[in-house]
């Protein structure tokens, strides 16, 4: 409630608002019954795109 839009980790994609309001969801659950929630460790498309740009070569 405390958030803003447009911060740095703000998102107008559908598909990631979806995720934040599961997520909001499931932080109410008990610690035990969210260890047992199944969870995609999979990078994203864009993720995969991020690190390859952040990598720093030294010369």
């Amino acid at each position: 409630a405390d958030a803003k839009s447009g911060g740095v980790f703000f998102s107008g994609k559908p598909v990631i608002r979806k995720a934040m309001e599961l997520a909001d969801v499931a932080m109410k659950d008990s610690p035990e019954k969210r260890l047992k929630m199944s969870v995609c460790k999979d990078p994203s498309d864009d993720e995969e795109e991020n690190e390859e740009d952040m990598e720093v070569s030294k010369h």
